[in-house]
């Protein structure tokens, strides 16, 4: 941590020569605030502002890049709402506060913190969410069958697709809280050792792909079983949607 804190302190010190009482307070998030970094890990900053805008930044201090995250407190609270996306969610969940003259920042911590330590919302049966938790890995599955016999490496690109749908499948249908990609494999090792390994199958270079085609076959079922497995004929329940303008109708029709 000790190389980066002057690059943060500089960063600090200019958010807050341009924000001045704006700056509602700073938290430390990503690797370094988690304390597992990487040789090329970045400094990732969220800054809580006053104006109701957002912006992103990326900047360069010393070499080190460096991501800043700018929103009002009604955005991050918009984001906490937001259980499909939880990034913001994980962030201030699992950040370390750096400045907050407010209690805001410290205040909202709480709020991700009391979110990320419940379970993550069920998908509900019958919905179009349900649907696609099921559909999707297995059309994926299914084009990638299609492909192995005429193009290995279109079949290849295609499982990898498949794969990181049926991971997406598995943290929702186990109501836990999605990992950035670089740290799955590491979190299946600790809670689902079966999926990790199947997962090292189908990376395999040492496997022919259709072995490692076959071990994509079993993470799936494996992690569809839990809602019933691969769907067969199935309708969604009814949902409302917004009626559209007549003369957009109209207009669609005459062009």
């Amino acid at each position: 941590m000790k190389p980066y804190d002057q690059i943060i302190e500089t960063v600090m010190a200019d958010l807050q020569s341009e924000l001045g009482d704006d700056l509602l307070g700073v938290l430390l998030v990503g690797s370094l605030a988690y304390g597992i970094p990487r040789p090329h890990s970045d400094i990732d900053l969220f800054a809580l502002i006053r104006p109701a805008w957002r912006q992103r930044r990326t900047l360069f201090v010393d070499g080190v890049e460096v991501e800043i995250f700018l929103n009002p407190v009604q955005q991050v609270r918009a984001e906490f709402r937001d259980t499909d996306a939880p990034a913001t969610i994980a962030m201030f969940a699992q950040g370390r506060i750096l400045f907050d003259p407010t209690g805001l920042v410290k205040q909202l911590v709480h709020e991700a913190q009391d979110i990320w330590q419940r379970p993550r919302p069920a998908v509900v049966p019958g919905t179009y969410a349900h649907f696609s938790l099921r559909h999707t890995p297995v059309d994926l599955l299914k084009d990638a069958q299609d492909l192995l016999e005429v193009d290995e490496d279109a079949a290849e690109w295609v499982m990898f697709a498949a794969l990181q749908s049926a991971l997406n499948a598995y943290y929702h249908i186990q109501r836990r809280w999605s990992v950035r990609p670089k740290h799955q494999l590491s979190d299946l090792e600790e809670h689902a050792p079966d999926l990790a390994l199947l997962v090292r199958r189908i990376l395999s270079g040492q496997s022919s792909i259709q072995e490692r085609y076959m071990a994509l076959e079993s993470l799936i079922d494996q992690v569809l079983e839990p809602i019933g497995g691969r769907l067969g004929e199935w309708r969604s329940a009814p949902e409302s949607v917004a009626a559209s303008a007549p003369e957009t109708i109209h207009d669609q029709r005459m062009n």
